[in-house]
Formats: structure tokens, sequence, C-alpha cells
């Protein structure tokens, strides 16, 4: 779901809904989310996500509250999203870590 001052992507595995406030400034850090603080703003065509803020209960891959996760969303075609990213963690891995994947379309019915 998008409006002008926001984009809410809602997962399906426990139904979280992230709030991705769009260029606007991360909180302070004293203020931690379960999903972090998101912050987005469009490089030309690609939605980027800076997100920050975890809290010390995320632990993801064994991930500080010093997680930062920059992600990167961007059409391939009219059936197709290319979804990359990029999470680091000083205190957990020696240097950041890569990764992207397509997200195809889909027909087929999506359930509960």
């Amino acid at each position: 779901v998008q409006t002008p001052n926001s984009v809410m992507i809602l997962t399906e595995m426990v139904h979280d809904a992230r709030i991705v406030r769009m260029n606007a400034q991360h909180l302070p850090k004293n203020i931690r989310q379960w999903l972090g603080d998101s912050v987005g703003h469009w490089e030309g065509d690609t939605l980027v996500i800076d997100t920050t803020n975890f809290t010390d209960k995320t632990r993801f891959r064994g991930s500080t509250a010093d997680l930062h996760v920059i992600e990167r969303l961007s059409r391939v075609d009219e059936k197709t999203l290319l979804y990359r990213f990029t999470i680091e963690d000083p205190a957990t891995w020696a240097k950041p870590r890569n990764g992207e994947y397509t997200w195809p379309a889909t027909k087929e019915r999506i359930y509960e």
C-alpha cells in the first residue's frame, strides 16, 4: 500500500505490517522497534528502504540492535520485481552481506 508519505509492506508470515516513512529522518537511536525504523526514498524507479533502530530482540542471524539493512526494489518488467539487499552489523559480521532475488507476479490466490 502506498500513500504520499508512506509505504506499507504486509508480509504473510505473522502478518507483520512494515511502515516505511518516505523522505523522512530516522527516529532517535533510543527509539527501537521490532521491525526497525524504515525510511524510504526513490532513486529513479527504484524504491530504496534504509532500516535502523532494531531492538535487541530482533536478532536476525545473531545480529545486534545495531543491525542496518538497505533494500532496493525495482521493476524488471511488468511481471517481475527485483529485490536487492545489504545487511551490516560490525559486531556480528566482518563485512556487509548482499543478496538479491526476483519476485515474479502470480495469478494464484493468496491464502491465509
